[in-house]
């Protein structure tokens, strides 16, 4: 049988125990909306950091077809002049609804073989394959 003394420590260590426990539990309920954050910005610089790590194992890509110097708005402000091409259909952003012309529009290109989502997703129209640009160019 423990001694008296032996109880007693072992009930003061228990009781340091819970106590501590108690003390990380009322730290942490209050300073919760602070410890979030803490985490929120560590994700966030965790994932800049990692972006900026991966940029730099990747070798370059092709240019963009807009970074060439045809392209670079003149010391005027206007864009250089585009040779005229075609467009092929494809999906708008909007903030509204398409019309029903843009639904009758992508049903014929699904028809024609476009492999897209059977409707037109929310959020987003059709627009039909049209000329751009100008023959000054």
């Amino acid at each position: 049988m423990e001694s008296p003394d032996t109880e007693q420590s072992t009930n003061a260590k228990a009781s340091r125990a819970r106590s501590a426990a108690a003390a990380v539990k009322g730290f942490a309920r209050k300073h919760r909306k602070t410890i979030a954050g803490a985490g929120v910005g560590l994700a966030v610089i965790g994932s800049a950091v990692l972006r900026e790590y991966l940029n730099s194992q990747l070798p370059p890509g092709p240019p963009h077809e807009f970074d060439a110097p045809e392209h670079l708005p003149r010391s005027d402000g206007q864009r250089q002049p585009v040779s005229q091409h075609s467009v092929q259909g494809h999906f708008m952003r909007i903030s509204g609804r398409p019309s029903e012309r843009a639904k009758a529009n992508y049903a014929a290109a699904l028809a024609a073989g476009f492999d897209g989502p059977p409707e037109i997703p929310p959020g987003w129209t059709w627009r039909d394959e049209h000329d751009r640009g100008s023959d000054a160019a």
